[in-house]
């Protein structure tokens, strides 16, 4: 199954074309082309696998990644605080997925009785985390760090909606 979309992923961590790039490139291709079928997450990674990787499309397919079991148990009814509206961000903090760019909406929007809670880690976490503090956002903006899946859905009860933000530099945000 196709998880991650290989080589343009390395692009995410600042590694672009040139000659590492290029034989990780070759590596991927080969191996993708050396499958019998190519499961992937999503529409967009079938037709990046078709055009970077030439895979032909009757060798591929998609299936979304499931997530039912995730929140299982969490009880939505239960919101405690109704003065806020509480806005969530959970998963990795790194340049694709670019939550700083939720931290800059919040400050276009700049209400406060907004909150937004940033539940995860990662490559950019530092950044963004500084960037709160730097603007004296903490109030509105709450970084929790890594926290155990038990311990999310406590705290997802109280959540009004989840973000999601991507990068637009690769094919793959």
């Amino acid at each position: 199954m196709c998880l991650d979309l290989w080589p343009i992923s390395l692009s995410a961590g600042g590694l672009t074309r040139g000659i590492i790039y290029d034989a990780i490139a070759d590596k991927c291709e080969d191996l993708y082309l050396e499958c019998d079928h190519i499961i992937n997450t999503s529409p967009a990674f079938v037709k990046y696998n078709e055009l970077e990787n030439e895979i032909p499309l009757n060798r591929m397919s998609w299936h979304f990644q499931p997530c039912e079991d995730c929140f299982k148990g969490v009880d939505t009814s239960k919101k405690k605080d109704f003065d806020y509206l509480d806005l969530m961000f959970a998963g990795n903090i790194g340049h694709v997925q670019n939550v700083i760019d939720i931290v800059k909406a919040y400050q276009l929007v700049n209400n406060p009785k907004m909150r937004i809670h940033i539940f995860g880690e990662g490559s950019e976490y530092k950044n963004v985390k500084k960037y709160v503090l730097d603007n004296h956002l903490e109030n509105n903006i709450i970084m929790y760090g890594r926290l155990l899946k038990e311990e999310v859905n406590k705290r997802i009860v109280d959540m009004d909606a989840c973000l999601l933000t991507l990068s637009d530099k690769t094919f793959i945000g």
